[in-house]
């Protein structure tokens, strides 16, 4: 979005000229690789089989593995665990997570829907 932002401003200017980024190969923190995603929207769930589609995948750089949180109310989140990836997105596995507060349980917290957001867990 900045190069697209930055290549308006120049085509105003009468100077048009492709502004560099990840995509040209521009080392960015030391790396040539796209970086991985860590936001993206739910496409679909699956309550019965406590799964989801995610909207990210091999070209977001999304591994098996992976684990995203997915926030369904004011302290409930579930946690959705990556089993297959496609090129455009994912699935896996979802669970509660515990939560936060005086209360930490929640016998029935919201279930995930379609186009929630769901947010990368950083690996330690």
């Amino acid at each position: 979005m900045l190069a697209l932002l930055a290549l308006i401003s120049l085509a105003a200017r009468g100077l048009a000229q492709p502004v560099p980024g990840p995509e040209n190969g521009v080392a960015i923190g030391g790396s040539r690789e796209s970086p991985k995603h860590s936001y993206g929207q739910v496409w679909g769930v699956d309550a019965e089989a406590n799964t989801a589609t995610l909207g990210l995948g091999v070209l977001h750089q999304i591994e098996p593995g992976d684990e995203f949180q997915i926030r369904t109310g004011m302290t409930d989140f579930w946690k959705l665990t990556i089993a297959q990836v496609a090129p455009e997105s994912s699935t896996g596995r979802l669970e509660p997570l515990p939560r936060g507060g005086f209360s930490s349980v929640n016998a029935n917290p919201r279930f995930p829907e379609r186009y929630m957001n769901a947010t990368l867990n950083r690996k330690k």
